[in-house]
């Protein structure tokens, strides 16, 4: 199904300086056209994300191709977004004009990413990490004990006699039982 709105865009010059956005990156933003032109979006900009787009940016206008982006903005509501950049250069013959950028709203998209990503690695019933997840935590924090010394403990436990309480109790209460355990757990380690 195509869409009849617009996508949000905006013109930029070749330093980066918006001159024009659309009624659609306003509405999307929550930001005015002069807010755009006087840089305040800047300001917006997640601080993790705004240098590494500075540097793409003047990549991207040094050797002339497109810039394609995820990046965290606080939108007009207060609230952070991810969005899409696209931008692609306009020239006159060779010679760069400006900048025509593309803006697409990812945050739904990056929450569902974000929630299969944590369903792949914990339990359903504890919420505690599964195998996947303990691997791949296990070899992050190895990984930082070689590359900067940093120290961690890792506590293996078992559950004597669970097996009678399945047995005897019913799977619902061995799954309460865990439940209990993982949040005891959680508060403590």
């Amino acid at each position: 199904v195509l869409s009849s709105s617009p996508l949000p865009m905006f013109l930029a010059d070749i330093e980066g300086r918006i001159s024009y956005v659309n009624p659609a990156l306003e509405a999307l933003t929550g930001l005015s056209a002069a807010s755009f032109r006087h840089r305040a979006w800047l300001r917006r900009l997640h601080p993790e994300d705004r240098s590494v787009l500075f540097a793409l940016w003047r990549d991207a206008v040094d050797g002339g191709h497109e810039l394609h982006r995820q990046l965290r903005f606080e939108c007009g509501g207060g609230g952070m977004m991810w969005l899409e950049l696209y931008t692609s250069q306009v020239k006159n013959g060779d010679k760069p004009q400006g900048v025509v950028g593309f803006i697409k709203d990812i945050t739904h998209l990056r929450a569902q990413q974000k929630r299969q990503l944590w369903e792949a690695e914990h339990d359903p019933l504890t919420g505690l990490l599964n195998r996947r997840g303990f691997e791949r935590r296990l070899d992050e924090t190895y990984r930082r004990f070689r590359e900067h010394g940093e120290m961690a403990s890792l506590i293996l436990f078992d559950l004597d006699s669970f097996k009678p309480i399945n047995d005897e109790g019913g799977h619902a209460l061995g799954d309460e039982m865990l439940r209990v355990i993982a949040r005891c757990l959680e508060g403590c380690v």
